[in-house]
């Protein structure tokens, strides 16, 4: 029979257009001959409300608009779709995820979520009751199972005594039943590691039921989340064998017919054999709460990187910002790598014309910088300001320096004619994002704020200066990751490219003479280094210094990243790539003394 993968993006909260989103796709699959269509977990509401999910309103408009969904489908093919459910009883948190079937006219419960994960970004433990056991359905003489989210990736280790015994394979147990495929509703999000792992894991476990699995994911983003699509049919030998795009809206029609191979039993099989023939102990790397660890570094895929941030800034600006408004982003352009890659990012998410770059020059900022600025802006099309701060800064020197303190014994007065050098540096940023935020109200756009994860994890920004913006698009990508990004971009936009100069020229914040980010950190590739140990491995200060590091730079690295956490609670949101983001999912106290 014909299935279509309904990969679509839902807004979160915004049940009513969601309605209207996943109506229009079930016709077009329809138009298509599919005869049962699918769609992601908690599609009508968005992945994940949040504290919507506490308020009786929210979950009742769900309700509602699921008997309306249900009804005007009553002709079409019948639906899969996520949603939140009330919880109706006296106890319990307040809603299921939970997975339905609309067919003629009439809703059944399917089942919900049964692990409920809470980790750095997933809180659904604090919001969902966990469901019991997956869901089943019969259409045209096959047989369906369901789960949401995780469940299928965590089917092998959850429901396990302390000791290990007595674990409960619920989904190899489900499918001795005269299960001919397994539907996998998902809201998964994109991290560098997450692409090529799910979509092996998926295989492997296709591969270990003997069994079809219809992987269907979100793609859009939730705030700093981005979800990447990739929804797929594998096979019962575990191959994939169609794929939807990632970062996009689409929709796939894939034939799914009868179980072909005998269920293999799953009654009383050994947890430590299932993982094993995951192959979870291979070069995969351990799980963990979801999550892979390596022992190095994953490689990157540039272009999906590039894929994943412009997916996350056009939507999260257009969310905000009406489609016909310009210009819709403003941005800083120093004559520097961080804002010239954004630049092209927001060039290449949007209209150029609707992109707005601003140099902002004193008499510390060489020509050349400031000739990069403007070249760069003719390079990608934006449009282009330029406002000189010298005369503003003098006037902050003089209002400061003139200012009298009353008190009888001032301390650390300024002196009569100078202000301390880092006052002076800082002074000059915080005007520059004075002059970006005045701009942000007077055409309406918002501002992106430029610092990437490398100045981020060491405080190495200003606030109410640099780190000013209503997002922060490479806040999740360190430093060489971004110059990376950068000669990719100038070998795929060869007609577009970033200014060789603004590439090779020695990283500076340039608020000083002869300034260079070496005087303040360790070299980027060491610095990354460090970083990506502690932050992606988990690895103490002294296990980073067994693997050859300088002790003193090692621990000056922990000293500033713990010394940096009261910015990072007042910086922008950050779009997040990883599993140890700056986003939402970092937690560290602000006031700790702790060693590690």
């Amino acid at each position: 029979m014909k299935i279509a993968l309904l990969q679509m993006s839902s807004i979160v909260g915004d049940i009513d257009t969601n309605t209207k989103r996943i109506f229009t796709a079930v016709k077009q699959a329809e138009e298509q001959g599919a005869e049962l269509c699918i769609a992601p977990e908690l599609f009508l509401s968005g992945y994940s409300p949040l504290n919507l999910l506490t308020m009786p309103i929210f979950l009742e408009r769900a309700r509602k608009r699921l008997y309306q969904l249900a009804n005007k489908l009553a002709s079409a093919p019948p639906l899969v779709i996520g949603a939140p459910l009330a919880n109706t009883l006296p106890i319990g948190k307040p809603a299921f995820n939970a997975a339905l079937y609309l067919s003629e006219g009439k809703i059944s419960v399917l089942t919900s979520k049964i692990h409920l994960p809470l980790d750095d970004i997933f809180e659904d433990q604090r919001y969902f009751e966990h469901g019991t056991t997956p869901g089943h359905f019969s259409i045209n003489g096959i047989n369906f199972m369901v789960v949401v989210g995780s469940d299928l990736l965590n089917s092998l280790d959850h429901q396990c005594t302390e000791d290990g015994v007595g674990c409960l394979d619920v989904v190899g147990r489900s499918l001795e039943y005269g299960v001919d495929a397994i539907v996998n509703i998902a809201a998964l999000p994109y991290t560098q590691q997450s692409g090529e792992f799910y979509r092996n894991q998926l295989s492997e476990l296709a591969n270990y039921y003997k069994t079809q699995i219809l992987f269907v994911n979100s793609f859009g983003t939730c705030d700093s989340l981005i979800f990447g699509g990739r929804s797929a049919f594998i096979s019962s030998k575990g191959k994939v064998i169609r794929e939807a795009a990632a970062f996009e809206q689409d929709i796939k029609i894939v034939n799914v017919g009868k179980r072909e191979e005998p269920v293999p039993s799953f009654f009383g099989a050994s947890p430590n054999q299932s993982l094993d023939l995951l192959g979870f102990n291979s070069n995969v790397g351990t799980v963990k709460n979801n999550v892979v660890f390596r022992s190095n570094e994953a490689t990157k895929d540039i272009p999906e990187i590039w894929g994943a941030l412009r997916l996350g800034l056009k939507e999260f600006i257009n969310r905000i910002i009406p489609s016909h408004h310009s210009p819709k982003v403003i941005i800083g352009i120093s004559g520097g790598i961080d804002s010239a890659v954004i630049a092209a990012l927001a060039a290449d998410a949007f209209n150029p014309l609707d992109v707005l770059g601003v140099t902002m020059p004193s008499s510390i900022n060489s020509a050349e910088t400031q000739s990069d600025a403007k070249l760069l802006a003719q390079t990608l099309g934006i449009q282009f300001l330029s406002i000189p701060i010298e005369d503003p800064l003098n006037s902050f020197k003089e209002l400061i320096l003139t200012a009298e303190l009353n008190t009888p014994n001032p301390v650390n007065a300024p002196e009569a004619n100078e202000l301390q050098e880092r006052t002076v540096e800082n002074l000059q940023s915080r005007i520059r994002g004075g002059i970006l935020m005045t701009l942000s109200n007077q055409f309406n756009g918002l501002v992106l704020c430029c610092s990437n994860k490398s100045e981020i994890a060491m405080g190495y920004c200003t606030l109410y200066g640099d780190t000013v913006g209503a997002l922060s698009p490479l806040g999740d990508v360190l430093k060489t990751e971004v110059y990376r990004i950068a000669n990719w971009y100038n070998k795929t936009y060869p007609d577009k490219a970033i200014p060789q100069t603004i590439i090779d020229r020695p990283p500076t914040a340039e608020l000083s003479y002869g300034q260079q980010d070496v005087d303040s950190l360790p070299p980027y590739p060491v610095l990354d280094s460090i970083l990506s140990a502690h932050l992606a491995e988990k690895l103490d200060s002294a296990s980073i210094i067994e693997k050859g590091f300088k002790p003193d730079i090692v621990q000056s690295v922990f000293t500033l990243l713990k010394q940096a956490e009261f910015k990072r609670y007042q910086l922008p949101p950050v779009l997040r790539i990883t599993n140890n983001s700056f986003s939402r999912g970092w937690r560290r106290p602000i006031l700790a003394n702790y060693q590690l």
